[in-house]
């Protein structure tokens, strides 16, 4: 996605990304990776966290993406954790850092979803402006059904 005036960075987290008992990544992490290699530039960053692993790379178009891999022996594991684990991320560490000195805090969007969601590009455009044109509005959530 790419609008003028508009900076856009991905974040994936993985839970459960290691095969028990081992620092290898699980089936889905490396079939994951294999695209990852196929789209992403060969700039590919990993390094250790306090949760896991973390790998930042970046797109031909320049955007960001940095992925979470999430070891349940290191954070705990089920998915309101997982939740409360990104908000953290996102509040103590990236926006400090990053977000509060590029961007002012009006301009800034979260989009997170699970990983069987699809939406378009133009879905999160639209998403975008909605929530611009009512400064009010803190969040947005919808319902997701099922095909």
């Amino acid at each position: 996605i790419k609008i003028e005036g508009q900076h856009f960075e991905g974040h994936f987290f993985f839970d459960d990304s290691f095969i028990a008992g081992s620092e290898e990544y699980n089936s889905y992490v490396n079939e994951f990776l294999e695209v990852l290699d196929h789209f992403a530039n060969d700039d590919r960053q990993t390094r250790s966290t306090a949760y896991g692993k973390q790998i930042s790379c970046t797109f031909p178009s320049g955007m960001l993406l940095t992925v979470h891999f999430k070891d349940k022996k290191l954070a705990r594991p089920k998915k309101r954790w997982s939740q409360i684990m990104y908000m953290i991320y996102i509040i103590y560490y990236l926006q400090p850092i990053k977000l509060v000195h590029k961007y002012p805090l009006e301009r800034v969007f979260v989009l997170t979803t699970d990983g069987d969601v699809c939406f378009s590009p133009q879905s999160v455009k639209d998403l975008q402006l909605a929530l611009l044109r009512d400064s009010r509005v803190g969040g947005a959530c919808g319902r997701i059904h099922p095909q």
